[in-house]
Protein backbone atom coordinates (compact mmCIF):
# COMPACT_ATOMS: atom_id res chain seq x y z
CA UNK A 1 0.00 0.00 0.00
CA UNK A 2 1.16 3.55 -0.65
CA UNK A 3 2.11 5.84 2.19
CA UNK A 4 -0.64 6.15 4.78
CA UNK A 5 -0.15 9.49 6.53
CA UNK A 6 -2.09 11.08 9.38
CA UNK A 7 -2.59 7.84 11.30
CA UNK A 8 -5.22 6.49 8.89
CA UNK A 9 -4.72 3.22 7.07
CA UNK A 10 -5.76 4.94 3.87
CA UNK A 11 -3.44 6.19 1.12
CA UNK A 12 -2.85 9.93 0.90
CA UNK A 13 -4.57 10.01 -2.50
CA UNK A 14 -7.70 8.34 -1.15
CA UNK A 15 -7.63 10.69 1.85
CA UNK A 16 -7.75 13.63 -0.56
CA UNK A 17 -10.72 12.11 -2.39
CA UNK A 18 -12.48 11.45 0.91
CA UNK A 19 -11.90 15.03 2.07
CA UNK A 20 -13.29 16.36 -1.20
CA UNK A 21 -16.42 14.21 -0.94
CA UNK A 22 -16.78 15.04 2.76
CA UNK A 23 -16.76 18.75 2.02
CA UNK A 24 -19.44 18.55 -0.67
CA UNK A 25 -21.73 15.70 0.41
CA UNK A 26 -23.44 14.33 3.49
CA UNK A 27 -21.02 11.72 4.87
CA UNK A 28 -23.38 8.84 4.08
CA UNK A 29 -23.71 10.02 0.47
CA UNK A 30 -19.93 10.36 0.17
CA UNK A 31 -19.50 6.83 1.46
CA UNK A 32 -21.97 5.51 -1.10
CA UNK A 33 -20.25 7.43 -3.91
CA UNK A 34 -16.88 5.94 -2.99
CA UNK A 35 -18.43 2.50 -3.17
CA UNK A 36 -20.12 3.10 -6.50
CA UNK A 37 -17.32 4.98 -8.26
CA UNK A 38 -14.18 3.39 -6.85
CA UNK A 39 -15.47 0.13 -5.35
CA UNK A 40 -14.03 1.25 -2.00
CA UNK A 41 -15.78 0.37 1.24
CA UNK A 42 -15.37 3.34 3.60
CA UNK A 43 -17.99 3.90 6.28
CA UNK A 44 -19.69 7.25 6.66
CA UNK A 45 -18.04 7.57 10.10
CA UNK A 46 -14.56 6.99 8.67
CA UNK A 47 -15.27 9.48 5.90
CA UNK A 48 -16.29 11.99 8.58
CA UNK A 49 -13.15 11.37 10.67
CA UNK A 50 -10.78 11.76 7.72
CA UNK A 51 -12.62 14.82 6.37
CA UNK A 52 -12.69 16.60 9.71
CA UNK A 53 -9.05 15.78 10.46
CA UNK A 54 -7.79 17.05 7.12
CA UNK A 55 -10.08 20.08 7.33
CA UNK A 56 -8.63 21.00 10.72
CA UNK A 57 -5.09 20.66 9.33
CA UNK A 58 -5.94 22.97 6.43
CA UNK A 59 -7.43 25.47 8.85
CA UNK A 60 -4.28 25.38 11.01
CA UNK A 61 -2.11 26.00 7.94
CA UNK A 62 -4.29 28.93 6.88
CA UNK A 63 -4.03 30.50 10.35
CA UNK A 64 -0.25 30.12 10.33
CA UNK A 65 -0.03 31.78 6.92
CA UNK A 66 -2.14 34.69 8.15
CA UNK A 67 0.28 35.27 11.04
CA UNK A 68 3.26 35.51 8.68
Amino acid sequence: MAQCPNGFRISSHLQEIIAYLGSDYVFEEGSELLGKLLDVDISAKQLQKVSEYLGSKLEEEALLQQKE
